[in-house]
């Protein structure tokens, strides 16, 4: 073999060698690019459930806080609110897996937790479920994520003052919905 044909022959190895790696470059770009698409779509869907859970919480919220608020406007008994609260939570239990696991109200003099028993010195009109619905004026607030005493679980409360202005409806959900997206985040 003349010089030439090796030169020809190293030409013809070097052609295949770049296209190759050009392939192979456009193949890992364009599956870097497909796994971006789908990360984007899926973190898309997680954020819409959960958005779709809290959008969930606050009408349940709002449905009771009317009802509340119905009982509250005639004078009712203190003893129908409480039927009406007991029945409620075992409503939101069922209807939310047990996401939702508590519902109560409160007044200034008053509070209706069913199934707990308050420690010594504890006043919902302290709680910051109950302060933050009353500075909120009426719009629904929702505490930061914390250990709930009655159960142990680490959860949130939404509540909402009633027109009365020192009412308030609450509802404590655990997070298990949120773990459970981020999760699926991570699968």
């Amino acid at each position: 073999l003349k010089i030439t044909d090796y030169i020809i022959i190293f030409a013809i190895f070097a052609v295949f060698v770049f296209i190759a790696v050009f392939t192979s470059a456009q193949i890992i770009d364009a599956k870097i690019n497909q796994a971006d698409e789908v990360g984007s779509l899926r973190l898309e869907a997680i954020k819409k459930e959960l958005q779709d859970t809290l959008t969930d919480a606050e009408t349940s919220l709002e449905k009771i806080a009317e009802g509340a608020q119905l009982l509250v406007n005639s004078k009712t008994s203190i003893s129908t609110i409480d039927q009406y609260i007991r029945e409620q939570k075992a409503e939101q239990i069922l209807k939310s897996d047990g996401v939702n696991f508590n519902t109560y109200i409160a007044g200034r003099d008053w509070e209706i937790i069913p199934d707990f028993n308050a420690p010594e010195g504890y006043h919902s009109t302290e709680r910051l479920w109950y302060v933050g619905a009353i500075d909120s004026l009426g719009k629904i607030y929702v505490t930061e994520p914390y250990i709930d005493t009655m159960t142990g679980q680490m959860c949130y409360t939404m509540s909402k003052m009633l027109d009365d202005r020192e009412t308030v409806v609450a509802m404590d959900f655990t997070l298990s919905e949120v773990q459970s997206s981020v999760a699926k985040m991570m699968d």
